[in-house]
């Protein structure tokens, strides 16, 4: 049987990125065009964007002693960020870089997908100024609405470490990031006309918005169904690449997946996929993925239905992946190996930056039995702080009645529990029994874990 996948070839690959890789013949039209194309239409594209509206100007923003970008140089300020950036969660979602150490040193580790679940910020003082990392840290959605991010709930005196941690996330000798961007007095109207056609051809539009541009269709073609494609029907061209007798789909998309362009031969001129530069473990699972994508109906017997408890997990899996939960939370624990009695945690992986467990992020796995959900709605509606003395915080996620429904429905059905659940009646304190208790209360410390002031109870010593 002959093996469906072709084999590496980095030079085929160079090629297909770049036709002046070819050692090839005098350059044909097609290859003119590219370099052509190469040469003009960054400039179209930065004309293009430089002729659309300004959105409102970033409040500007002042530090004791001088402005944002002062504070960029301050070697304790950017200290008190780095130590910021690790208390309050942001390594939930962001890495530094591909490969970064525990807390503490030790060996690297490569970061769980719940680590990368956002960009990394490794270089991001190259490209963000001072002044809109505020405005972003801030509030995202008043930046960029319809932001995923969440609002991270900092205070105003946080915001200065942070956009000096930030902003010194630079390869060395680099400057760090001024908005230097001046739209010329006058635009050649033609050169912005070649921008916008090159915008819509490269299919921008699908992952930015860009203002004064509709809202197309995306430049590629729908993939329901295209596991179910025939393999005839692919249009391999002259790329430089072996699949043998019989090209297979699998062979055309891990292919195409290692060099988009490859298909139009040497010339790539009209494709518009972009290169992500994929490896070859993340191709093949990428090649995977979308060949699974089948029209096909799955026969009723073959399917097994869901029972409420299942439906209700499901639809909470769907929601802490969207949410990123589990990038801060431990949600579930699975067996350490096959057939092992030992467990480890699903999720949760942001605990290793805080010295003491009791200071991360708490464990969600048996929130199903803690909770009163009065308390949980109320909480996710507007997060509030719980622990004053703790750095880590809940992002607000603007989540609509419904999801936090889906949430509260999720955590009880893990636990086994009834949703919706009954509150708990807690006994009434008699009037005569409180000075014990207050006593007690004190004489124990609770008050140096559990705030407690606003209950009534005496304030943390």
């Amino acid at each position: 049987m002959p093996d469906p996948w072709p084999a590496p070839d980095g030079r085929a690959d160079a090629e297909a990125r770049d036709p002046r890789a070819a050692a090839a013949s005098p350059p044909d039209a097609r290859h003119q065009r590219w370099q052509r194309e190469r040469a003009e239409e960054p400039a179209a594209i930065a004309a293009f964007l430089a002729s659309l509206p300004l959105p409102a100007p970033l409040p500007p923003r002042d530090v004791e002693g001088g402005t944002l970008l002062d504070a960029l140089d301050r070697p304790a300020l950017v200290a008190a960020g780095a130590a910021l950036f690790d208390r309050v969660g942001c390594r939930g979602c962001h890495t530094l870089g591909a490969l970064e150490p525990p807390a503490g040193g030790g060996k690297a580790r490569a970061p769980s997908a719940e680590e990368r679940f956002g960009p990394s910020l490794d270089g991001v003082g190259e490209k963000a100024s001072a002044r809109w990392l505020a405005a972003w840290l801030l509030d995202p959605a008043a930046v960029s609405p319809g932001a995923h991010m969440p609002n991270p709930r900092l205070a105003p005196a946080e915001i200065p470490p942070l956009v000096a941690f930030l902003g010194s996330l630079r390869r060395p000798g680099q400057a760090a990031m001024v908005p230097r961007w001046t739209a010329p007095e006058r635009l050649d109207a033609a050169q912005v006309e070649a921008g916008r056609r090159a915008v819509q051809r490269l299919g921008c539009g699908g992952c930015h918005q860009i203002p004064g541009l509709p809202r197309e269709g995306s430049p590629g073609p729908d993939l329901d169904g295209y596991g179910d494609r025939p393999a005839d029907e692919l249009s391999f061209g002259d790329a430089p690449f072996d699949c043998g007798r019989a090209p297979t789909l699998a062979c055309f998309t891990l292919a195409k997946l290692r060099a988009p362009r490859r298909f139009e031969g040497r010339a790539a001129t009209t494709l518009a996929m972009p290169d992500h530069h994929l490896g070859e473990d993340d191709a093949r699972a990428l090649t995977v993925f979308v060949l699974s994508a089948r029209k096909r109906s799955i026969p009723a017997s073959h399917r097994r239905p869901l029972d409420p408890r299942e439906r209700a997990i499901e639809a909470g899996e769907r929601l802490f992946a969207q949410h990123n939960c589990r990038g801060c939370h431990e949600i579930g624990r699975a067996p350490a190996a096959p057939g092992a009695t030992a467990t480890v945690p699903l999720g949760g992986a942001i605990r290793r930056f805080y010295g003491e467990p009791g200071l991360a992020p708490p464990a969600l796995t048996f929130a199903g039995r803690k909770f009163q959900y009065p308390w949980l709605w109320a909480f996710l509606r507007r997060p509030v702080t719980v622990r004053p003395f703790l750095a880590a915080r809940m992002p607000d996620f603007a989540l609509t009645d419904g999801e936090i429904d889906i949430v509260a429905a999720a955590l009880a059905a893990r636990d086994g529990e009834p949703y919706p659940v009954q509150p708990l009646d807690a006994p009434l304190l008699a009037a005569a029994d409180r000075p014990r208790a207050e006593a007690l209360f004190t004489q124990l410390k609770c008050g140096q874990c559990h705030p407690a002031a606003a209950a009534g109870a005496p304030a943390p010593t």
